[in-house]
């Protein structure tokens, strides 16, 4: 009987931690039209930190779930929840030099990503 529990129990917390890692995957979005034409991406989630790059509402975003990063070095988290990690561009245009970095999530849309 032991046995049997043991095998239900490890089957549930697979099926939690399948649904946990599916629930957090990256997702694409597009910058949303702004009066000056582009999105600022920073080094870090604030607009106290430099910019790094801009995006473009043609742009596709690739976003990262992860609420921490150490990309440029420093460990920076967003607590919170107003900023994500862009961690490339699909461009039509030509792409800036750096092509990640940090964006206010009130300026992206989420959109079906194009590979999908």
């Amino acid at each position: 009987m032991h046995y049997k529990i043991s095998l239900l129990a490890l089957g549930l917390l697979s099926v939690a931690l399948t649904a946990s890692v599916q629930a957090t995957g990256d997702w694409c979005a597009n910058p949303i039209k702004t009066d000056d034409g582009f999105l600022n991406l920073r080094l870090g989630p604030g607009t106290t930190y430099a910019i790094v790059g801009r995006a473009i509402p043609s742009d596709e975003l690739v976003i990262d779930t992860a609420q921490c990063r150490n990309d440029f070095g420093e460990m920076l988290c967003d607590e919170s929840g107003k900023w994500v990690f862009v961690q490339y561009i699909n461009s039509v245009k030509e792409a800036s030099n750096i092509q990640k970095g940090w964006v206010n999530s009130r300026f992206v849309q989420q959109v079906q990503c194009k590979n999908d």
